[in-house]
């Protein structure tokens, strides 16, 4: 990633800052404390991967301000992009990536935040973490290093390269791993108890068996049982249905007997309703005259409520005509009201138009002198445009030319410390001589590690034996306790003339002695056995004990042989290294004086030099001031006003023309509505409607009072309607009334014959009934069927209930013993689990893969800080990673130890000057980002220096510009923060920044 142009609005102390990094190789950002110089490089980061400094997003914003953005523009593998992140304040980020095409700059930005940014990711190939450990060069980072104890460093460099990710792997696995043991002890538990029932289906069966034939047996008995109650409720059943037969019979009667009453009742309301149809009907005339005279008083009240009907229509019409009409004349004054607000309002825009149209010859004066500045500006325009590609390809030769002479400038510094670091190193002969003595040293201390091994190989084989003779001696004694015992008991048990325990024969005197003299003889020859090897026992571990002396003697004696070889290891290289200086010291003097005459006479980069010139003469032709052409800018700005102004003064001639026109009409519409609202001359239909209705209401005359003296008379009248309608209805029933009363005196002579019918059939039945036990019997002896019939099926339930038991512990132990060869398998399968898991939390876990990707690391950067010292120190200062130490008592333990090596030999870090102690901070820090950088899979094209070289003096100034100029090359742009002075003089691009009361401001001076 290489920045090439910085657009802030808002970010931190910066209000606006447009600032162009592009051509910039190595540049000083310089100002005061607190001028805001980090800011630039937050507004970066923020920009590229959203992160900075500030606990809250919205703390970025300047103090005030609602909306913040950061416009970056970068390179990145060929390509150029653009970056545009901007936030109001408590709202949500917005991102947008760009890659330019030509001129013109095409969107990347996907759906989303997240899968935008994860697009910019893959466009830098460098997260924030990687960046801000390889780019990014903070200040104090390499000194906590290097001042940390070896393992912190190791857990350090874990941090760094992002080991922490393996080790939760690990203890993931770990965690699986402890879940499956206790997983394990489960299924044991459970296959254990599940095989402790499988000798329980042997009883369970022959159980079944027994129960099956008891069921049986009871079955039959409940057969003949259920027999029985069937035969006896047959019985049973007959009687009932007689007593059924005879109740039914009786209620029969007594039914008939009801119904005889209630017809002989309703016959006689019948013949008496007939008498009164009779009465009615004679009445007839004069019930019709009345009706008549009913008829005639309801059409004289229909007419008379069509009249009210028309009469109400009319007056409601005459109602809505009048409110029309006010309508119409409040709707005329409204429109009056309306038109004169609008002419006074016309009469004061008018007015106001006129008071500006006075400003139009000054604004036009205006408009002249700004016609006049851009013709000017239009000229320079195209003179920028001719003088901008020269400008452009001016710095760029100079910056390249300012390169030349810096690479050739440190170049001499390090060939002239180089020769005199050579001219002050000691002999060749003293080195050679420190290095025979070394040898005969290390010779000694070789000896004497070889009868170290042999010491301790014959204390292992020691050991061994002992291990050996100690473990049969502990047989010898258990065997010896055992026979023992058995004495013992045989003495107790077991004398003369008692019965053998083989052959129950009486034992006799003589056999007796051969046994107890056998046993005696097998406790004397264990007894021999073991005297000799306790004597062998107490020699072995004496002699261990003196090996074990000798060998912690050697062993600290030749503690120091790693040491001595590592300290030979860089005579020889110093040697060597020495010896070939010594031979190139000439070389290197003519170098020097080449270098030096390069310098004093521009003798280098000819052809940047004289293509320079020719654009110094092309810019001196073309007569192009950037001052003269920024003023032009300022004057068209400065008058720009009255091309915006000239344009509101048309405008506003034009309206007031418009105004003018207006004004007459609407005064002639206000007085022609004033006039016909006076005259009443509006609304002529509705006046017209209202007179032709109020002719109709007097056309029409209706009188309410003759209407309700009709309404009062009808209904006087109303009860000749009712005798009417009594009467048609008689003279409809009377027939029918009088049929209905012959048809129940009919009835009622049948009902009479059914009942005498029903009383004989009951005489019948009593007699059957008579001849038959009484249904008591029938109950008593069913009860004792039925106890009988569920004291059977009680058992039956039972012998049931413990079969279905039996059975389903039968099945339960056959599921049981299914689910246990399930377990089983689930048991395997599961130890399989915690195997990998075990496997796989050593192997990721700190002495798996993570010491593996260590131990590939180390040597690489390793590699790297000593090319780079190489560099830095005129191939002087060498390190050397040191991971594994063999401790006092002869173990191997991890560390990450770091030597230093010069000419004078393997130092301590402390003992090493500021300067050269900086020169290897340096070195290690930046082959640190190179490495992590290429694991990233990036190249490291940007380097960012903030390394607090406030404590740094003079030379240590100076060295650090000599160490930067030394890997320019590697670097496509190299930013230095600093806020001392004393640096801005060794570089020769400077971004000044300063804090003022607008904000901060920053500015590239050359």
């Amino acid at each position: 990633m290489i920045p090439l142009h910085l657009r802030l609005k808002n970010f931190l102390s910066y209000r606006h800052l447009s600032l162009d990094l592009q051509g910039l190789h190595t540049a000083c950002i310089c100002g005061a404390n607190g001028a805001g110089k980090s800011s630039l490089l937050e507004a970066i980061t923020w920009a590229l991967w959203g992160e900075c400094r500030t606990a809250s997003e919205d703390d970025i914003l300047y103090v005030g301000t609602k909306e913040v953005q950061v416009n970056l523009t970068f390179a990145s593998s060929g390509q150029t992009y653009r970056v545009i992140r901007s936030r109001s304040r408590g709202n949500a980020t917005a991102l947008e990536l760009q890659l330019q095409q030509g001129e013109q700059f095409k969107s990347l930005t996907e759906k989303g935040l997240r899968a935008t940014q994860q697009a910019l990711i893959s466009c830098l190939k460098m997260d924030y973490e990687t960046f801000i450990h390889s780019a990014y060069l903070r200040q104090g980072k390499a000194d906590e290093f290097m001042l940390k104890r070896p393992t912190e460093r190791k857990q350090i460099l874990a941090e760094i390269l992002n080991l922490g990710a393996y080790e939760q792997i690990a203890e993931r696995a770990k965690e699986v791993s402890r879940s499956c043991k206790i997983e394990i002890n489960l299924l044991e538990k459970q296959i254990t108890e599940l095989r402790s029932r499988n000798h329980e289906i042997s009883v369970i069966e022959s159980m079944i068996a027994s129960l099956e034939q008891e069921l049986n047996a009871l079955q039959l008995t409940e057969g003949k049982i259920r027999q029985n109650l069937k035969d006896l409720a047959t019985e049973a059943q007959n009687h009932q249905h007689l007593q059924q037969q005879l109740q039914w019979q009786q209620q029969q009667a007594a039914q008939l007997n009801e119904a005889c009453q209630q017809l002989h009742t309703q016959a006689n309301k019948q013949q008496a309703q007939v008498l009164r149809l009779e009465v009615l009907l004679q009445e007839k005339p004069k019930i019709l005259a009345g009706y008549e005279h009913h008829q005639q008083i309801c059409a004289q009240e229909a007419a008379l409520n069509y009249q009210a009907q028309k009469h109400q229509a009319l007056l409601h019409q005459h109602h809505e005509l009048s409110r029309q009409i006010e309508a119409v004349r409040s709707e005329l004054k409204a429109q009056i009201r309306h038109q004169q607000e609008q002419y006074q309002q016309q009469q004061q825009q008018y007015h106001i138009l006129q008071q500006t149209l006075h400003k139009l010859p000054e604004v036009e004066q205006a408009l002249a002198k700004l016609h006049q500045a851009r013709f000017g500006l239009q000229n320079y325009d195209v003179l920028e445009k001719e003088a901008a590609p020269l400008l452009q390809k001016q710095q760029q030769l100079q910056h390249k030319w300012d390169r030349a002479t810096a690479q050739i400038a440190a170049k001499l510094e390090e060939l002239t410390t180089q020769a005199q670091q050579w001219q002050n190193q000691p002999s060749l002969e003293a080195l050679a001589l420190k290095i025979q003595n070394l040898d005969q040293r290390i010779h000694d201390l070789e000896q004497r590690k070889r009868l170290y091994q042999q010491v301790h190989q014959q204390g292992l084989e020691r050991k061994q034996a002992l291990s050996a003779m100690q473990k049969q001696y502990q047989e010898l004694i258990e065997n010896l306790t055992q026979l023992q015992q058995n004495h013992e008991q045989w003495h107790q048990q077991l004398s003369v003339n008692t019965p053998c325990p083989l052959c129950a024969q009486p034992l006799a005197a003589d056999h007796w002695h051969y046994i107890e003299q056998q046993q005696r003889s097998k406790l004397e020859e264990q007894q021999a056995k073991i005297t000799p090897l306790e004597s062998q026992i107490v020699l072995l571990e004496r002699e261990i004990m003196l090996l074990r002396q000798e060998y912690r003697q050697l062993r600290d004696e030749i503690t120091t042989l790693d040491h001595l070889l590592e300290q030979r290891g860089s005579l020889h290289v110093r040697w060597e290294v020495m010896h070939q200086q010594a031979q190139n010291l000439a070389t290197l003097h003519r170098e020097i004086a080449n270098l030096e005459a390069k310098l004093q006479h521009h003798d280098y980069e000819l052809s940047i030099k004289q293509e320079l010139h020719l654009l110094t003469e092309n810019l001196i032709q073309l007569n192009y001031d950037e001052r003269t052409h920024a003023l032009l800018r300022g004057e068209v700005e400065r008058w720009r006003w009255s091309e915006i102004k000239h344009s509101e003064l048309k405008s506003a001639q034009k309206q007031a023309f418009n105004l003018a026109e207006q004004m007459p009409q609407l005064e002639l519409k206000i007085r022609k509505h004033q006039e016909q609202l006076d005259q009443g001359a509006f609304a002529p239909e509705f006046h017209q409607q209202l007179q032709l209705c109020d002719m109709a209401i007097v056309e029409l005359h209706y009188d309410l009072a003759h209407h309700e003296a009709i309404r009062h008379q009808k209904e006087v009248t109303t009860t000749a309607l009712l005798h009417y309608q009594e009467l048609k209805l008689a003279e409809q029933e009377y027939p029918q009334q009088q049929r209905q009363a012959q048809e129940m005196w009919d009835l009622l002579r049948q009902r009479q014959e059914q009942l005498q019918q029903i009383m004989a059939q009951v005489a019948a039945l009593q007699g059957q009934l008579a001849g038959l036990p009484p249904p008591e019997m029938f109950i008593r002896e069913q009860e004792a069927l039925q106890t009988e019939l569920q004291h059977t099926r009680a058992l039956m339930d039972q012998t049931l209930a413990e079969l279905g038991s039996q059975r389903q512990m039968k099945h339960q132990i056959g599921l049981d013993q299914l689910r246990c060869e399930q377990l089983t398998q689930d048991l395997a399968k599961v130890r399989h689990r915690l195997f990998l898991h075990q496997e796989l939390g050593q192997a990721f876990g700190k002495n798996g893969i993570q010491s593996l990707l260590l131990e590939t690391i180390l040597p690489q950067i390793e590699v790297e800080a000593n090319h780079i010292l190489a560099q830095l120190s005129a191939h002087q200062l060498t390190v050397r990673f040191i991971t594994q130490k063999t401790t006092k008592k002869g173990d191997t333990i991890e560390t990450l130890e770091i030597e230093i090596a010069d000419h004078q030999g393997t130092r301590a870090y402390e003992t090493y000057s500021g300067g050269e102690a900086f020169r290897i901070n340096f070195g290690i820090r930046l082959a640190l980002s190179r490495v992590l950088a290429q694991r990233k899979g990036s190249t490291l094209q940007t380097l960012i220096i903030d390394e607090g070289f406030g404590s740094q003096d003079h030379h240590g100034c100076e060295r650090l510009v000599a160490a930067v100029n030394a890997i320019a090359a590697s670097f496509e742009c190299i930013l230095i923060i600093t806020h001392m002075p004393q640096l801005k003089e060794s570089f020769h691009v400077l971004i000044e920044v300063n804090k003022t009361a607008q904000g901060s401001v920053a500015r590239i001076v050359n």
